[in-house]
């Protein structure tokens, strides 16, 4: 993930990536939910990801769907060309790394909270996890 160019205090970032560890399962989760079901294995293209974004009812004033494709572009930007990573999809590390870049859009950058931390804490637990319709079986 490329956090480290957003996230430049390197106590903050680690702060934001015990946050990642804590929902882990929970995000990983949504991530298989979304390439299953929609037939876009290993990864999520740039329309489906939209898509779920609308689900979770995660657009507002502080983030708007043109917000979202301006994140999804910069998400999938690499510096080396990877064979195996489409630069029209999203992996799971690259998912890990638009909901770190949406929850700053969202909170950090109008400054509604103090920290990237809480800032993408705040946007899975009150959108991602309770506006997840799918549910893992297993």
């Amino acid at each position: 993930m490329k956090v480290y160019k957003f996230v430049k205090d390197e106590e903050e970032r680690e702060k934001t990536y015990a946050v990642l560890l804590k929902y882990y399962v929970e995000m990983k989760d949504r991530f298989i939910n979304c390439i299953g079901k929609r037939g876009s294995y290993p990864s999520i293209d740039w329309l489906d990801f939209g898509n779920i974004c609308k689900t979770w009812q995660i657009e507002d004033k502080n983030l708007s769907s043109k917000d979202i494709d301006i994140i999804f572009k910069a998400t999938n930007f690499e510096e080396e060309d990877l064979e195996e990573n489409d630069d029209s999809s999203l992996c799971r590390y690259e998912f890990f790394e638009i909901i770190t870049r949406m929850a700053k859009c969202k909170y950090l950058d109008p400054k509604l909270v103090p920290s990237m931390s809480e800032s993408l804490e705040k946007l899975i637990t009150e959108f991602i996890i309770p506006n997840s319709i799918e549910k893992m079986d297993c």
